[in-house]
Order: C-alpha cells, then sequence, then structure tokens
C-alpha cells in the first residue's frame, strides 16, 4: 500500500513538473523578458531609460549627445525603415519619462528617434521627444517629421537615441528544457516497466 501510494505520488509530482516546465518555457517565448522601465542617470539629467517596452519588445535606450554620423557609424537606428514601429517607441519613451519624473533641461530635452532618410547620407526624418516644461515633470510628448543634417546638430542641442533589445534571460529557458526532460525520461522508464510486468 505504502509502495503504491510513493509512486503515486512521485508520478503526479512528474506530472506537474512537466506540465510546469512546458507552461514556463511557453510563457518566456510569447512574453519575452518583462520588467518595469528605470530610468539611467538622475531625473534632473536623464541619460537612458532599462527596460522600455515597445510593441512587446524590451530595449535598454541611451540617449547620446553627439551628431547622426557618429551614432549610427557602426550600428543603423533600430526602426530605420519601421515608421509605425519608430512613433510607438516615442510614444513609450515620453510616457515613460513623464511616469519616472525625468526633468531635463532645454539643452536635454529633445531626443531624436530616426526612421527614415530623406536625403541619402544628407539628412534623416526622426520623431523628437521632448520635454515641453523644462524642469519639471509631466512635460514630454513627441512630434514627427523633422528632417535633420545627419552631420551636424542643425543649431539645436539634441541627443539622439541608441534602443538596444534586451535578451531572454538563458537561465528560465535551461531550467523548465531539463524539468521537461527529466519528466520524459520518467515517463517512458514507468511506461517501459509496466510493458516488462504485463508481459512477464
Amino acid at each position: 500500500m505504502k509502495t503504491k501510494l510513493l509512486s503515486l505520488i512521485v508520478a503526479r509530482s512528474v506530472s506537474l513538473g512537466f506540465t510546469v516546465g512546458v507552461s514556463i518555457t511557453i510563457g518566456v517565448i510569447v512574453a519575452g523578458p518583462t520588467r518595469a522601465a528605470t530610468l539611467v542617470g538622475t531625473t534632473s539629467d536623464a541619460t537612458g531609460v532599462d527596460g522600455l517596452v515597445v510593441d512587446g519588445t524590451t530595449y535598454n535606450v541611451t540617449f547620446v549627445n553627439s551628431t547622426y554620423s557618429t551614432v549610427y557609424a557602426s550600428t543603423p537606428p533600430t526602426f530605420l525603415g519601421e515608421t509605425s514601429t519608430a512613433e510607438d517607441a516615442a510614444i513609450a519613451l515620453a510616457d515613460a519619462l513623464n511616469t519616472l519624473g525625468a526633468t531635463n533641461d532645454f539643452a536635454d530635452s529633445n531626443l531624436f528617434i530616426p526612421y527614415q532618410y530623406v536625403t541619402p547620407f544628407l539628412s534623416s526624418t526622426v520623431y523628437n521627444v521632448y520635454n515641453s516644461e523644462p524642469g519639471n515633470t509631466g512635460g514630454w510628448h513627441y512630434a514627427s517629421g523633422f528632417d535633420y543634417p545627419v552631420n551636424s546638430y542643425g543649431g539645436t542641442p539634441t541627443d539622439y537615441t541608441v534602443f538596444a533589445a534586451t535578451p531572454v534571460l538563458p537561465a528560465l529557458p535551461l531550467f523548465a528544457t531539463g524539468i521537461c526532460a527529466f519528466g520524459l525520461l520518467v515517463r517512458r522508464r514507468k511506461l517501459r516497466d509496466a510493458t516488462a510486468i504485463a508481459a512477464a
């Protein structure tokens, strides 16, 4: 009786572990990494936002005070050629800066998100995330359609944005895969033992 009860408990535990493992794996694949956005730097001099979610993808965003040609010398803008996604990124960034209480003054209140070339290698069109109330919270908005020289500031202090997608944490899917594999091995062994007993 005790042996049967122990076998039942083990079987149920393995089955539960298998189910949990599958659920975790599916959740990681579908949802991806999720965490609250955090401000990099200080509220009066924000230099980026970590954990910004744009259309289901999480990015760490850095504000770089330089020319287009310098910032994107080796890697093109993340949303180049993706007007809709770039607009969603601008909306998400403005909302995050408002929520996180950023109060950057005028010199640091223009954040450009390029999304297309107007004149190749001469100017680009950008979404501009800006603080309409420098020194205060809640004033971040965005605007589109700005054509900006790629080799100069055009007389306006500004930062370009670098969006770096954050990878899925590797340990969680690996752990879930291990649970699934263990569950499958135990189930196969139980089936093999049951077959052997039935044949005896």
